[in-house]
């Protein structure tokens, strides 16, 4: 026969691992929601001139002298 403080012990953890396993989830579907209205249409334009100018190396676009 298990002691009273054991089966509270098991029943606290339980509820425990409940709350934060809802905590998580709201969590991770409030930064969903971030993303989706505020940067799902954020797009970034990678331009090997502008990025080798920006790095002061040669451009990849002119080909590598070897």
């Amino acid at each position: 026969m298990e002691p009273v403080e054991s089966k509270n012990i098991n029943r606290n953890s339980r509820r425990l691992r409940i709350h934060l396993t809802v905590a998580v989830l709201l969590k991770l579907a409030a930064l969903v929601l971030i993303w989706w209205f505020f940067f799902r249409e954020e797009a970034v334009d990678i331009n090997a001139d502008f990025m080798a100018s920006h790095l002061d190396i040669p451009a990849i676009s002119q080909g590598v002298s070897k």
